[in-house]
């Protein structure tokens, strides 16, 4: 499957328009791209599996409770064994609209997140842990 064709193609082109994939703690596998390329695409509480490996194979080697757990070098060193390779760097692409969607003087800082999936994890590895949402609420960043 070649480039604009690609189900990662589209995810990543909406993601920029401002529409990522629902932070819903889902993880979404699409067909490998052609070449030898596999990717794991990190969003917000979704990730996204473009590997060459049966999807129930992969899904069964992650635990689901965990929202990092597709970039954790011991799932990427597993992929790198099944496809008889070696794990590349975990590299970031960022996107973004040409305007700022949300003011950062419109972040409020929260206290009542603390069962937030992302502040929960962002807890287990820092102290003194600040949260902010944007005015909708639907926007969490940790610092």
């Amino acid at each position: 499957m070649s480039g604009a064709e690609h189900p990662l193609h589209r995810i990543l082109v909406e993601a920029a328009a401002g529409r990522p994939p629902a932070p819903d703690g889902s993880i979404t596998v699409v067909p490998p791209m052609d070449g030898p390329v596999d990717a794991v695409c990190s969003f917000p509480a979704h990730n996204v599996l473009a590997i060459d490996l049966p999807s129930k194979e992969l899904l069964a080697h992650l635990d689901r409770s965990d929202l990092g757990a597709p970039l954790n070098a011991a799932f990427l060193a597993w992929v790198a064994g099944r496809l008889s390779t070696v794990p590349g760097v975990v590299d970031m692409v960022m996107v973004a609209p040409s305007a700022p969607v949300v003011d950062p003087a419109a972040l409020e800082e929260r206290t009542d997140l603390s069962d937030h999936p992302r502040v929960m994890r962002a807890s287990r590895y820092r102290t003194g842990l600040r949260v902010f949402s944007d005015p909708t609420g639907s926007g969490v960043l940790t610092v």
